[in-house]
């Protein structure tokens, strides 16, 4: 998580400076605000791809797969047995997907308002480094609620559950022939196109986040809701919305979501609030 953590020092520097020193920053070295597009062309697939992958590594998990395969098995997966022993708790793995359902949906509205909803995106424009900043944050915000160990190894189980589907193709194939100790396999798309299979399977397991973090989704869905109706219908903030961008509520609820037991998510959470604040945003244009 060092590395994390790093980017997001050096990324609140830069902020922190564009504050300190306004001057500093000439509107010279802008871009049409419609290049915001580009950072979540990039925001969408990953954070989908880290969103999907945990998934299934939390549900693996809950029903953990070992399959024997013999030398072509092992060439084609790295190893001649597929174990997936975790380093996480199953609360842990569980409240990443939580908090990685809140930014995806987060991800998508923003990209959506950007395209449809926002009258000044033909004629505004981005710093530069406001650009760069929004690409850094998009790939890292994921990782920083999601877990850089538990992405990591999300995305080593997705590749070798990969591998497991070439094997099985080449099975049958009639190239190999291989017996398996338990036929029980999720990835099984029969077993997933039958009438047996249920949708419900995958969400329950959520239900093993504590029971705080659901507070996390609320909060969340305060602030979504009072930014919809405040792009969508022009209404006015109400209340403590004067006070503070509806970001810092949005990100809030994720933290909560997340468990709130990482620093590196602390880190998200401080990045935003110093990014929101109004001498930043006039002069990076953050879409965030």
């Amino acid at each position: 998580m060092e590395s994390v953590r790093l980017t997001w020092i050096a990324c609140t520097v830069v902020i922190l400076t564009a504050s300190v020193f306004p001057n500093s920053l000439h509107m010279s070295t802008s871009l049409p605000r419609k290049y915001s597009s580009h950072m979540y062309l990039v925001a969408i697939p990953w954070t989908t791809l880290l969103l999907g992958s945990t998934w299934f590594y939390a549900f693996g998990e809950m029903t953990p797969l070992v399959f024997e395969y013999p030398a072509l098995a092992s060439h084609l997966t790295g190893g001649s047995r597929l174990e997936y022993p975790s380093n996480h708790t199953v609360r842990q793995v569980w409240s990443s997907v939580l908090a990685l359902v809140l930014m995806e949906i987060n991800i998508l509205f923003r990209f959506f308002h950007m395209l449809y909803l926002s009258e000044s995106i033909k004629t505004a424009r981005i710093h530069v480094v406001g650009y760069l900043l929004g690409f850094f944050f998009y790939i890292v915000a994921p990782l920083s609620v999601c877990g850089e160990s538990v992405a990591g190894d999300a995305l080593r189980h997705l590749v070798r559950e990969i591998g497991k589907l070439i094997v099985k193709s080449k099975v049958e194939e009639g190239v190999m022939i291989i017996k398996p100790r338990s036929t029980r396999n999720y990835w099984d798309w029969e077993l997933m196109t039958s009438t047996e299979f249920k949708l419900w399977e995958y969400v329950k397991p959520l239900s093993q986040v504590e029971y705080f973090q659901w507070i996390g989704p609320l909060i969340f869905l305060f602030g979504f809701i009072h930014q919809l109706r405040t792009h969508l219908f022009g209404v006015t903030r109400p209340g403590w919305f004067r006070y503070m961008d509806h970001p810092i509520v949005i990100y809030f609820g994720i933290l909560l979501a997340s468990g709130a037991s990482d620093v590196t998510a602390w880190f998200l959470f401080a990045f935003v609030i110093i990014a929101t604040a109004p001498t930043v945003n006039k002069r990076l244009c953050l879409s965030i």
